[in-house]
């Protein structure tokens, strides 16, 4: 998942399951991808996943990816 967000096409991809309906998808990304949010936030491709993760989730996920910085 990690390799998937640091390219344009990957990047979009997750970005679109952070987008969606699905809360079993978001959450799984989101536990997936929250140990790599500090390298994700300054990657070409992989800030625009952090930023769909951001715009998606709880407040409580997002006290959480904060705290991962």
């Amino acid at each position: 998942t990690l390799d998937l967000a640091k390219t344009q096409e990957g990047s979009r991809s997750l970005q679109k399951i952070m987008d969606g309906n699905r809360l079993e998808e978001k959450v799984a990304l989101i536990t997936a991808l929250t140990p790599y949010i500090k390298e994700l936030i300054t990657d070409q491709y992989g800030n625009y996943t952090v930023r769909a993760i951001f715009n998606n989730c709880s407040t409580f996920q997002r006290t959480e990816l904060l705290r991962s910085i």
